[in-house]
């Protein structure tokens, strides 16, 4: 097993080494342009653009907040939802793994906290 390893590496890696050699100097030229061009990329237009989402992101949240807290659905226990085949393997069994006190619904209980 060690020894087709050490061979694939040795034809590989050889051929590679005569792949870099046979490309010549223009290759090299058009790599680092092509590398320019991406980091130019990266600074003008990628950066900008990550702002700009971000700037919009912020100002629609700050909107939402502004309207103050929403009123939430008063919890109805229909059967085909929160069916617990057998409890969960953390906590009491009955809370799920990202449960929030505020907005999840707990099954016979309702909201454990209120707004």
């Amino acid at each position: 097993m060690i020894s087709k390893m050490r061979m694939h590496y040795r034809m590989f890696g050889s051929l590679a080494k005569e792949m870099a050699h046979s490309a010549g100097p223009e290759a090299e030229l058009h790599h680092a342009a092509s590398a320019n061009g991406w980091k130019l990329f990266t600074l003008f237009g990628a950066i900008p653009g990550i702002l700009v989402v971000m700037y919009t992101a912020i100002t629609k949240e700050k909107k939402h907040i502004a309207h103050g807290i929403h009123d939430r659905p008063e919890p109805i226990e229909y059967a085909h939802l929160n069916k617990r085949a057998k409890k969960f393997p953390w906590g009491d069994g009955n809370h799920s793994l990202f449960h929030n006190k505020r907005h999840n619904i707990v099954p016979g209980v309702g909201y454990e906290e209120d707004l």
